[in-house]
């Protein structure tokens, strides 16, 4: 027998259920009321001249009597559709050979309760969002229905369980546009009976929600943003800090001033942060990597900030420029001398380069090692470098591989202290 002749119950109720619960988009459509009806399905009956053949085959009987038994015995027969048969065959003055669904009441026949329980689950979501939001009609939700129901296919998975439910309805009117004031971080928002984690972790379905309503608008969008930053962006937070830098005070007679933040000698605060508030201190040494910070000489009037790496947005400030005196301290390898022409461009004007030359690259040459970054100084970006530091860059540019790079942490111990002093002193 063909594959697709003469369905038994199992098998359509099984087909119904997958193009009409499991596809979410014939689901949405459905509660809706945008589903065209009657959906038909056809149970796939052999023409009058294939029975002529078939009729003979011992295998074909068997299948039509079980075929017949199987429909004749189907809970929900004012859904069938019958035909007259002149097949020679018992019953065939009336073959069942359809399954039609006249609406959406008659689908649910056909569902399992668990199907069913999830319909019943989506409606009153979708009620009881409508009443929350003020809503006109519930079915403008059903579009985001994974979101707040679940998905459909392969058995049902909730998205939301009950409790978290009940959390989003005491959310959403409380979500305010600009309730930040642009002062507060995303968790110091002042929510009532909600956890602060609850906007991260379902910041999508919010967001979503907020369109449905038209409170969240086209004026609103981010371009290339994620749900968390435009929804971050209506409520008016403060975006979370992107970075952090270490800082440390090298002026022991600075440490506990009311000005340094903590009250501490070292600290790791945000780049944001950095970029509003000065440090204490009329002197600023920069250290491209977080372990050289570590190792850096008390220094009259000076702080360090360090680990950064080639995140010094900071740098655009107001207040550097005012320092008494600031230096760059990098890796001799292309990245490092990249990151000196950035801050420049960040900064505004030059800052001077400690040991980033070529007779440091001579004194320490036994302990250069491969540049693996694949990075290169663009020309705009050497302009900004001084004849030393290009010199230094183009002669590892064109130096072996295997020996094209000079690490900060490589340079003799007292070869640093005293650069770093001479600078600071002088």
């Amino acid at each position: 027998m063909a594959k697709d002749l003469m369905l038994l119950p199992a098998t359509v109720i099984s087909r119904i259920r997958s193009r009409e619960f499991e596809n979410i988009r014939n689901l949405k459509e459905h509660l809706s009321g945008d589903r065209n009806y009657p959906l038909v399905f056809r149970f796939g009956l052999p023409s009058a001249a294939a029975v002529k053949e078939l009729i003979a085959d011992r295998n074909f009987i068997i299948s039509y009597q079980e075929y017949f038994r199987a429909w004749n015995g189907f809970k929900h027969r004012d859904l069938l559709r019958f035909e007259s048969k002149k097949w020679g065959l018992d019953g065939c003055e009336s073959v069942p050979e359809a399954l039609e669904i006249r609406n959406f009441p008659e689908l649910r026949l056909i569902l399992s309760p668990e199907q069913n329980k999830f319909i019943d689950t989506a409606i009153e979501r979708a009620e009881r969002l409508s009443e929350v939001t003020g809503a006109d009609c519930p079915e403008i939700f059903y579009r985001l229905l994974p979101l707040f129901a679940g998905t459909t296919g392969n058995g049902v998975e909730y998205s939301l369980s009950d409790c978290e439910f009940e959390d989003l309805l005491i959310i959403i009117p409380q979500l305010k546009r600009n309730m930040g004031g642009e002062q507060l971080y995303l968790r110091a928002l002042p929510l009532v009976h909600i956890d602060t984690k609850f906007i991260e972790n379902h910041d999508r379905l919010l967001l979503e929600l907020l369109k449905t309503v038209n409170l969240f608008t086209d004026a609103d969008e981010l371009p290339d943003a994620d749900a968390i930053d435009k929804l971050g962006r209506f409520l008016g937070v403060v975006p979370r800090p992107g970075g952090y830098v270490n800082m440390v005070v090298l002026d022991p007679e600075l440490v506990g001033d009311s000005s340094v933040t903590g009250r501490y000698r070292q600290s790791m605060l945000p780049i944001n942060e950095l970029k509003e508030h000065a440090p204490v201190g009329k002197n600023i040494l920069i250290v491209e990597n977080k372990d050289s910070g570590f190792m850096l000489p008390e220094l009259k009037d000076t702080v360090a900030i360090f680990g950064g790496g080639k995140n010094v947005a900071w740098a655009a400030n107001s207040w550097l420029s005012g320092k008494n005196k600031v230096a760059y301290w990098g890796d001799l390898d292309q990245s490092g001398f990249r990151i000196l022409s950035d801050i420049r461009l960040k900064a505004g004007f030059e800052i001077p380069s400690l040991m980033m030359d070529l007779s440091t690259i001579e004194l320490h040459r036994d302990r250069m090692c491969a540049d693996a970054s694949g990075e290169t100084v663009e020309p705009r970006e050497a302009e900004r470098l001084t004849s030393a530091e290009r010199d230094a860059a183009d002669y590892l540019a064109g130096a072996e591989p295997s020996a094209n790079r000079l690490e900060q942490e490589k340079l003799d111990q007292d070869y640093v202290l005293r650069n770093i002093r001479e600078f600071f002193s002088s």
